[in-house]
């Protein structure tokens, strides 16, 4: 006997759509310790908060590029053998 195809509703599965879900990206923000080594952060732009300084022609100076936290940072080029330091 042939066979004979017929009108038959069949079940399909169909994968369930992907949703976008947002993906959590955390954000590490470090808390600076008051008092540590220096607790003004150079903000001010210069080494006026400290009693003195030893820049060797600005190879010891406040920077942007230097900043850990906050807006400025102590920037230091080791260059020769000259000394560099604040008090």
């Amino acid at each position: 006997m042939p066979s004979t195809p017929t009108d038959t509703a069949t079940n399909t599965p169909v994968p369930p759509t992907a949703t976008n879900t947002p993906t959590v990206t955390p954000t590490f923000t470090p808390t600076p310790i008051a008092g540590l080594i220096f607790a003004d952060g150079f903000e001010l732009g210069n080494l006026t908060a400290w009693s003195a300084s030893t820049t060797d022609s600005g190879d010891l100076s406040v920077a942007p590029a230097a900043a850990l936290v906050g807006t400025n940072g102590l920037r230091a080029v080791l260059d020769d053998n000259n000394s560099i330091y604040v008090t």
